[in-house]
């Protein structure tokens, strides 16, 4: 399954479910803080989780969040390994969504600064790809397919 990123100019970039996982925990590493999605319109206001980053329904990031996930993952292409890493261990979610939900509230609760290490790398042959979702998310808000 793939998560889909739309633009509001209707740019389409995709990654794997795990791919999202690994760019997500590098934008937090590198200094995003989420503000959280807002719900898709047909969605239910009084069921809509704001820390859902990974149910590809449709929900919306608004522009000054995807602007800074932007700067996050500038930040962090210059310090991009040339290999990816094999010295980790899974992470002991069984659903992607978990992850950044938990660092989330993590946050919340104790102010984290995005650098805890939950096994997944991005290396230098991710740049390209990077670059493209970096200029998806500086051209505004995207939704979440």
């Amino acid at each position: 399954m793939t998560m889909d990123f739309l633009s509001v100019s209707g740019e389409l970039i995709n990654f794997s479910r795990i791919g999202w996982l690994a760019v997500s925990q590098l934008a937090l590493k590198n200094g995003w803080k989420p503000l959280g999605t807002l719900r898709p319109e047909d969605w239910p206001e009084d069921d809509w989780d704001a820390g859902d980053y990974f149910s590809n329904v449709g929900q919306r990031v608004q522009a000054v969040d995807a602007f800074e996930l932007a700067n996050a993952l500038e930040r962090a292409i210059p310090n991009l390994p040339e290999v990816p890493r094999t010295d980790y261990q899974t992470p002991n979610f069984t659903d992607p969504s978990e992850f950044l939900k938990a660092i989330i509230d993590q946050r919340k609760r104790e102010k984290l600064d995005g650098n805890q290490d939950v096994g997944l790398t991005i290396h230098k042959g991710w740049e390209n790809k990077l670059q493209d979702f970096i200029s998806l998310c500086k051209s505004g808000e995207f939704l979440i397919f």
